[in-house]
């Protein structure tokens, strides 16, 4: 007996140890990496053929020691490790260990664990930086499935299956030129492309997911064509193939970028149009359109000469159209910047029009706002179309322009109706700082128009009613042009404003009536402070004129109902009936009280 278990002590003792063995290595192999992936350190022993060390126990022709007990045909994975090499939704053949490309870099945090990269692996799965990316997400790097990304062989079938790998996760592409035919990217797989990564398709890339993630390159560089990107936030014109360099001509980029999203941005650089882009030709149901720059001089469009740059015609031009942070630049202001007929409403936002023969042309719009833009050098900067009404015109600085904003509806036209101009400056226009014809409810307030050369008046209104000219500075030495001219105007209201010209301060001819006010304003003219032919129900008071010539000057027509009093009069201490300026033919009910005169 004692003998027997002398034995029996001795195979316990044995098999203790021999499971302290096991044991010992395979908390080994655990404490290497956390995974069945070995160390990026080359002290773990990682093979430059395999990626596995024979340390491990795994051998470079079957990846299975003999020490495991585990033949040539079973995983390479201990049955004791709980992670894959491969990610838990990847079937691990599709990812072998003798895949040389990484799909996780040595500084991937350990909260990824599933990570089936070897250490020899060039590329990284995870960029460097991962802005707003879920950290959540597993990374799958279509070098992993075979994919080559050198621009000749085709890497469809590898891509294919990188995306099939990532449902619920992101499918990675290094950086290289992947050459393919068609590609769909599910709803549930988000593509995430490093800098100089390159798609060249042929066919149609489908993308359904909800998201693209880019460090800012062009994508999409291929002939085929596009689909999906509905669902997307921001589209990128660049994901589209445009270079922005100034040189190739982005136009179907941008095209293909509005055609297929809603919100479009724009990175730095010059992207020449050489022909039209149509907004009017969108793949999506939404027919919005934004466009978002980096800056007004930073994302230019360099529009060819006599193009209209961004179009849209008819009712299937977008309801909302909006542009900020961009410019829109012509040669010799005969490119157009955008001209839409029919749409809905129109914001632009710190933009830059400049060479063009009209900076934005628009129709049947309502409700636009135009804010914090400059307009430079270009024929008309806002030219306005029939049948447009409340658009607001707020803090635009415009130099050197032919005009600043024109609104000429034809005669057999639709009147618009609610321009709103406030806090703007119209500097050295060869013609008129405003000019506006057939029209109603003008408002210009706080602007400063100055150095005006041309044109007959640096706000111009004809055949309009309810035109208002409000705390504005009016300064030019040309001649022939008039500070202020209401040429057959019904209800105008000028007040508050500083007007310095060499022709006539306020002028107002035929058909001047029905309650126009002109009250508490600075007139110094060369020719006359104020000057009115026919006029009906017309009170001028409170005004300081500081004409070197009259104050005020008549031509020919009746004068009803004027009102012209309690003015203070700098020069002449003027005698109404004989050197004021008034002629002795004003006929009917006029009043005219002394005030200073």
């Amino acid at each position: 007996m004692k003998g027997n278990l002398k034995i029996a002590l001795s195979l316990l003792t044995a098999a203790v140890l021999l499971l302290g063995i096991a044991t010992g290595c395979a908390l080994n192999s655990g404490n290497e990496g956390g995974s069945s992936v070995p160390s990026q350190s080359s002290d773990a022993g990682v093979s430059s053929d395999t990626g596995v060390s024979s340390d491990t126990g795994i051998s470079s022709d079957s990846g299975v020691s003999s020490d495991t007990g585990v033949s040539s045909e079973e995983s390479s994975v201990p049955s004791s490790t709980p992670e894959s090499s491969v990610p838990s939704s990847t079937p691990e053949s599709s990812a072998p260990s003798s895949k040389p490309e990484s799909s996780v870099p040595s500084s991937t945090p350990a909260s990824k664990p599933e990570s089936s990269v070897p250490s020899s692996t060039p590329e990284s799965s995870v960029p460097s930086s991962k802005p707003d990316v879920d950290s959540s997400k597993v990374f799958v790097n279509v070098k992993d499935y075979g994919a080559k990304g050198n621009g000749s062989a085709d890497d469809t079938a590898a891509i294919n299956a990188a995306i099939n790998a990532a449902a619920g996760n992101i499918v990675y592409f290094p950086a290289g030129t992947y050459k393919v035919s068609s590609l769909n990217f599910p709803s549930n797989v988000i593509p995430y492309f490093a800098k100089n990564a390159f798609v060249n398709h042929s066919g149609t890339v489908t993308v359904s997911s909800y998201d693209i993630y880019s460090e800012g390159t062009a994508v999409f560089i291929g002939k085929g064509g596009f689909s999906g990107f509905a669902n997307i936030g921001i589209l990128n014109v660049k994901w589209f193939g445009a270079y922005g360099d100034g040189n190739h001509d982005d136009t179907a980029a941008v095209q293909n970028a509005v055609n297929y999203g809603v919100a479009i941005f724009v990175p730095e650089g010059t992207y020449l149009i050489n022909s039209s882009v149509r907004l009017d030709q969108k793949k999506i149901s939404n027919k919005n359109t934004f466009i978002t720059g980096e800056g007004m001089k930073k994302s230019t469009f360099k529009i060819a000469n006599g193009v209209k740059g961004f179009y849209g015609a008819a009712s299937s031009v977008a309801a909302y159209v909006a542009f900020d942070s961009v410019g829109l630049v012509g040669n010799n202001q005969t490119a157009y910047g955008f001209y839409f007929t029919k749409v809905a409403r129109i914001d632009m936002t710190n933009c830059y029009l400049a060479g063009l023969k009209w900076g934005c042309y628009y129709t049947y719009a309502g409700g636009c706002r135009f804010s914090y833009n400059t307009a430079e050098n270009n024929d008309i900067a806002y030219n306005i179309g029939e049948f447009s009404m409340f658009l607001y015109y707020e803090y635009l600085t415009n130099r050197n322009n032919g005009v600043f904003l024109y609104c000429d509806v034809p005669e057999s036209g639709g009147v618009s109706n609610g321009i709103m101009i406030s806090h703007c400056t119209s500097e050295n226009n060869s013609r008129e700082d405003v000019y506006v014809t057939r029209n109603q409810t003008v408002f210009i307030e706080d602007c400063r128009f100055t150095g005006g050369k041309g044109g007959k008046a640096s706000v111009y209104y004809y055949s309009s009613c309810d035109m208002r000219v409000i705390d504005s500075v009016i300064t030019s030495s040309a001649a022939g042009r008039a500070g202020i001219f209401f040429d057959s105007v019904v209800d105008g209201y000028v007040e508050g404003n500083k007007v310095t010209v060499a022709d006539y301060g306020f002028k107002f001819s035929t058909g001047m009536r029905s309650g126009t006010y002109v009250k508490n304003n600075e007139f110094k003219s060369g020719i006359a402070d104020i000057a009115f032919g026919s006029a009906n129900d017309v009170k001028i008071f409170r005004n300081v004129l500081n004409g070197t010539k009259p104050a005020a000057s008549v031509s020919g027509g009746s004068k009803v109902n004027i009102l012209f009093c309690q003015n203070d009069i700098a020069v002449n201490q003027c005698n109404i009936a004989a050197d004021a300026g008034i002629s002795t033919g004003i006929v009917g009910n006029n009043v005219f009280a002394d005030g200073k005169l």
